[in-house]
């Protein structure tokens, strides 16, 4: 049976899939780890919330105040610039499903090619085992 000349080029194309398995792997990975970041963030934030309203009760010094405050706003700066990570990372995994969607589809199609032609030798397999089959019949039948 002849090689499938496109091996090499099918075999890539799994090279090519894989790779953007991993990167979307890695991705996927990073947001998670940027989410529980904003959580843990969020968290802080609302206890820095809590913590200066209790004070405050009991009474609070400017100089605590003013710490507080710069707090606060140093927590919401660093959650807005996870929230903006996260849109980023996001969109980039977007185009990573879609890089290997296309990977995929490359793929599916060279498999398509290979199978055709393994039909396509086995169909001229089975014409040569016939044409030899014929003839082994017509000299015994000559006989």
């Amino acid at each position: 049976m002849k090689r499938f000349k496109l091996q090499t080029v099918l075999n890539y194309r799994q090279i090519l899939e894989n790779q953007a398995q991993q990167r979307l792997a890695e991705s996927l990975d990073a947001e998670g780890a940027l989410i529980a970041a904003v959580a843990s963030e969020e968290r802080e934030l609302q206890t820095l919330h809590a913590e200066l309203a209790q004070r405050q009760q009991e009474g609070i010094t400017l100089r605590d105040l003013v710490l507080y405050r710069n707090r606060i706003g140093h927590k919401i700066e660093e959650l807005a610039r996870f929230t903006d990570r996260l849109a980023e990372l996001r969109g980039e995994i977007e185009r990573r499903r879609q890089s290997l969607k296309e990977a995929c589809q490359e793929k599916k199609l060279m498999e398509k090619l290979k199978e055709k032609h393994e039909e396509g030798e086995m169909l001229r397999l089975r014409r040569q085992e016939n044409a030899l089959l014929d003839e082994l019949a017509v000299l015994f039948h000559g006989r």
